[in-house]
């Protein structure tokens, strides 16, 4: 497994047809996914993210890590279909 460093930008893609967002207080950001969109975020925002009250859900039903490392990271499982 390599190490992401926090700047290490990483493709997100929003797998459902409505938007999906998300805010991040500390960051002062927020993030709006079109439908099926696909966006590069920093690995930083990503971990941030992940640990936010429902970031956990997001990437695990509704945005889809492009990274095999980072989705390691996210116990996110290689053989779930639905996700790719």
């Amino acid at each position: 497994m390599n190490k992401l460093t926090d700047d290490t930008l990483v493709s997100i893609r929003n797998m459902v047809n409505h938007k999906v967002v998300y805010v991040l207080p500390d960051w002062n950001r927020k993030v709006v996914f079109e439908p099926f969109q696909e966006r590069k975020i920093p690995a930083g925002e990503l971990r941030a993210l992940h640990y936010t009250t429902g970031g956990y859900n997001l990437l695990h039903n509704y945005l889809c890590v492009e990274n095999a490392d980072l989705k390691a990271e996210f116990e996110i499982p290689e053989d779930q279909i639905e996700y790719n």
